[in-house]
């Protein structure tokens, strides 16, 4: 498990709208895994060699290609600044 290893957070911020949170993370970091969990009400994030965005739909049900990923990066920073912020940065 990456949270064992120190590589993965599951998490929420007291009043801040998680959605605001994942698409943050999302559009300014690179080398990461961003799982939304509306259910639960949290986020894990992780550090991973491919970027990978997921929605739990339900009971461990996924969806892997959610919506928000792609409208979080259509505002993205340029390519070149994602290379210099990756996890931790």
């Amino acid at each position: 498990s990456p949270h064992r290893s120190a590589r993965a957070i599951d998490f929420r911020i007291r009043g801040v709208p998680l959605r605001e949170i994942r698409d943050w993370v999302w559009r300014h970091y690179s080398g990461v895994g961003i799982g939304w969990y509306p259910g639960d009400q949290f986020l894990h994030v992780d550090s991973r060699d491919q970027d990978t965005a997921w929605t739990e739909i339900r009971g461990g049900v996924n969806d892997y290609k959610p919506y928000w990923a792609v409208q979080a990066r259509e505002v993205a920073p340029s390519p070149r600044s994602l290379a210099r912020r990756g996890p931790g940065v």
